[in-house]
Formats: C-alpha cells, structure tokens, sequence
C-alpha cells in the first residue's frame, strides 16, 4: 500500500469521505490492505481518491494476471454484455457535432483506441461503424479472448505513448477504466501523444467513468480496493486540462436514458489544444464540503428518486403513455 497526493492538483491536503465504505471482496487479494478500501476528498480541488492505495506491482498482479475478474476463462454472456454496453455512449456521441464530423470522414481515414478495452466490445461496435478501431488491456486472457472472438487487434498491455506507431489516432475512448489507473494523468498525456501524431488539430477523447456526482445509488459501491478514483464532470475537466485538452461536453445521464445505461455514470467529450500541452490553472473545482454532502445524501436521495421515478412511469401509463421528453433515437449501432 502506498500515500499519494492528489494526481490532479499535487495537493496533499486531503480529508477522509464522510460515507460509509463497506468491507471489499478486492481487499483480502492485497496483502496488508485494511478490510475496506480508504478514500479521501482532496481540499483543494476536490478529487476523490483512494488513499492509501495498492502500489504499482500489486495492480500489474491483479490486472496483468487476471486477478481482477478472478475468471479461469471469460463467460459466453459477457461478449454480448460488452457489446450493449457500449450503445448508450455512442448513441450520445452521436448527438454531438464534432462527433459528427469525425464520422464524415473516410472510413480509412479515422482511427481510434479504446483504452482498457476488456474484450473488446466497444471496438467491434466501432469496427462496425467504420472506424479502424483497436483495443489495449492489460488483462491478457481478456485481450486474447476479445481477438478470438471479435476479430479486432486488442494490443495485451497498458496503455503507454508508444503503442501502435505506424497508426494516427483521432479519437481516444475509454470506458470505466479511470477509475482503475494509478496515474489517469500519464494516460490522458499518452492519449495527447497518440491523437498528435502527424499534427493533427482534431483529435479527441471520450471518458466514462462511475461518479458520486448525480449519483442514483451510494457512492460506496464504486469505493473498494480495485479503485483507485472517483470523479465528476469538473474533476475529469480538470484532468483533461493538465494534458492539454478541453472539455467540449458532459453528460450524466439518467438510469432511463437507454436500455443498456447503467446508474451513476459520468461521460465528458474533449479536443486536443493544440496550442497548450499542459495548464497548472485548472478550470473547475469542486467544493470539498459539497462532495462529502452528495456522498452522504445518497442514501436518502437513493428512494426519493426511486420514488420519483415510480410516480413518473404511473403518470405516463395513466394519460396513454406520453412523455414530455422522448426518447433520444435510436443509434446507428444500435441499428446494425
């Protein structure tokens, strides 16, 4: 186990979460760690994180030897759960315009990467909508499993500056794998290297993450050992802002967004700056106290909104079943 400051602001001013945190199953495949994961709120910018920590030789042993998922072979299910769970991301980047216009391109012309890919789902679905899409994870039963099955290059490491030379990058994608990395950071700086080569002004990058913010179900959930951070839309502003990128759009969808949307998720679309590498003035901030209150209200937000929504759905079924917003369309992979 291992102290660090916060990753974002270099501050070590930090305060324990005023959340419950429950006993972890992670917690007994660290040796020395406590028997629930410890997590603090940094005072300065208000970033979430787990301190202390594994250090870098245990979370290699447990994502490079398949200690996470702690599986002999992958199940059959989880191949079509990583292909649906991809859907509602990509339904709501294609409601952005830069989204857009990188689809526009010529199919040859746009390439991405999925960092911390698993099997390899949400390059398959990409793969099918004309991207030159490759995967990097760590796990290499996961990598080997999602090549086999899938057909696509799923590169069986972590994520570093140097993967994939001979391949220009415009979009970087990650789904719920931030919350994992011991330096989000050097990753969001790799990514910034990958999207510039060949001087190229339009590269972006997409994250997905579990959040505290909006949360539909307590935070504690996401707290155990095999997490490392917790973020908001502000926080991932911020990260993205030291590597020289900026926040274009973010989103915390409801748990009805989409039928394979999962609760208390944060998604944020950024662009490259070509003019800044890396800014020490962050642009958001998140107060310290507010975090530890959304955090704590949870449990009783949790109901209300469960309620709320109980209530909403008998509305709807009473005049016919019309909604005073619709529903997004349908994607295009959704389609296929």
């Amino acid at each position: 186990m291992e102290r660090i400051p916060c990753c974002i602001c270099g501050s070590e001013r930090h305060s324990r979460v005023w959340a419950r945190i429950a006993a972890d199953e992670y917690a007994a495949r660290v040796p020395g760690a406590p028997r629930s994961s410890r997590w603090v709120v940094c005072r300065d910018c208000g970033l979430v994180f787990q301190n202390p920590r594994p250090d870098a030789s245990e979370v290699a042993r447990m994502y490079s030897g398949s200690g996470y998922r702690d599986w002999d072979e992958v199940p059959d299910e989880f191949f079509t759960y990583a292909r649906r769970r991809a859907l509602p991301m990509l339904q709501w980047l294609e409601t952005l315009p830069e989204f857009r216009e990188l689809m526009k391109q010529p199919a040859g012309q746009r390439a991405m990467i999925d960092v911390g890919c698993g099997v390899g789902g949400a390059v398959k679905e990409l793969t099918d909508l004309g991207w030159r899409a490759y995967g990097v994870e760590p796990d290499p039963m996961l990598a080997r499993a999602g090549s086999e099955r899938f057909g696509v290059t799923i590169v069986p490491e972590f994520m570093h500056r140097e993967l994939l030379p001979d391949v220009d990058f415009s979009l970087v994608f990650s789904l719920h794998t931030f919350e994992h990395l011991l330096d989000p950071l050097d990753v969001v700086r790799s990514a910034r290297e990958l999207l510039a080569r060949g001087g190229s002004k339009r590269g972006y990058i997409f994250i997905a993450v579990p959040t505290w913010s909006h949360a539909t179900h307590p935070a504690w959930e996401w707290m155990n050992t095999s997490h490392t951070y917790l973020f908001s839309s502000r926080s991932l502003g911020n990260l993205l802002a030291r590597a020289g990128f900026r926040m274009l759009h973010s989103n915390y969808p409801k748990p009805d967004y989409h039928p394979c949307s999962e609760p208390s998720e944060v998604w944020v679309f950024g662009k490259l700056d070509p003019e800044v590498e890396s800014t020490d003035r962050l642009p958001y901030r998140d107060s310290p106290l507010a975090v530890q209150a959304a955090m704590a209200v949870v449990p009783l937000r949790w109901p209300l909104a469960a309620l709320g929504r109980r209530v909403r759905r008998t509305l709807r079924d009473l005049t016919g079943g019309s909604r005073s917003s619709p529903r997004p369309a349908p994607s295009a992979a959704e389609k296929s």
